[in-house]
């Protein structure tokens, strides 16, 4: 599986970084998402809500997700693993820090630390293994979350 997600886009649209990444796909899937009304391999922000189903779907198709939201992209990387899988992030290394354009079109340095969030995302995964029925290996959880709440009476 393989998660896409921002490294400091400064002044670039993230939306534009993820469309060069996948322009690196094979040729046979390019072709083949041609035929969806929005792109399926996009940050699901982007699209309609009414086409969110689709793009959920081809996204488990090929293994491809795109989340532009570098927090919840860790998150969702760690807690996605199962035994013996290897979760890679690449891009920020020692850097504590993120790059965003601001309104103004100027660069706002924003707190970020990779090595942080993978800390806290797998101090939490004592709590979320706890969670009844929910089923990680595959994004997203979305369904397994509603299905684990009604379990639990919330």
């Amino acid at each position: 599986m393989v998660i896409i997600t921002n490294d400091s886009p400064r002044l670039e649209s993230p939306s534009v970084i993820v469309e060069e990444i996948n322009s690196g796909l094979p040729e046979s899937i390019r072709t083949e998402i041609v035929g969806y009304a929005y792109n399926p391999l996009q940050d699901q922000g982007n699209c309609p809500l009414w086409f969110e189903p689709h793009l959920q779907d081809a996204q488990q198709k090929y293994s491809w997700h795109v989340m532009e939201d570098r927090f919840s992209a860790i998150r969702a990387a760690i807690g996605t693993a199962v035994e013996n899988d290897v979760v890679i992030i690449l891009g920020r290394g020692h850097k504590d820090f993120m790059e965003y354009g601001d309104e103004d079109g100027e660069i706002v340095r924003g707190w970020f630390d990779d090595r942080a969030e993978v800390r806290h995302a797998l101090r939490r995964l004592k709590k979320l293994n706890k969670a009844p029925r929910i089923d990680r290996s595959v994004l997203p959880w979305g369904e397994a979350l509603a299905e684990a709440e009604d379990a639990m009476g919330l």
